[in-house]
């Protein structure tokens, strides 16, 4: 079809329109798993930090962390590192370095399971692209 003295075409495939939408869909998926495990390898140097923070007793600074570190943790959709750490910022309140310890233990231990997670799912999806593209 002419118009304006430029050609347009039209794809009457409607399968190459869907892996048009499909395609940006699928960035977008591989950039937020990215960007989730950035921040969960992040996490474990924030942790380190924390610790720290609770030899020299700094609890207001452990609140205040712990607070940025639920609500970052909610955007990337980890709840229950979220609700765990709330559960670290009530206790910088209470100043038990004890449950505080155990605490930042139970948070390592699920930043690692999402780690392991992501990886097994960064595999998955290697083999099924290998499987498809042969």
């Amino acid at each position: 079809m002419e118009h304006s003295g430029r050609t347009i075409k039209y794809n009457d495939n409607p399968d190459s329109q869907s892996n048009k939408r499909a395609q940006p869909e699928q960035n977008r998926q591989q950039t937020w798993k990215r960007l989730t495990t950035e921040y969960l390898r992040d996490l474990r140097h924030q942790l380190v930090e924390i610790r720290d923070m609770l030899e020299a007793k700094d609890y207001a600074m452990i609140k205040r962390r712990s607070h940025r570190a639920k609500g970052t943790s909610a955007t990337y959709r980890l709840n229950s590192i979220s609700k765990t750490f709330a559960q670290l910022e009530v206790l910088a309140d209470k100043k038990n370095p004890d449950a505080i310890t155990n605490t930042i233990n139970e948070i390592m231990q699920l930043v690692e399971l999402e780690l392991n997670r992501a990886s097994s799912q960064a595999a998955s999806t290697d083999n099924s692209e290998r499987n498809v593209n042969g």
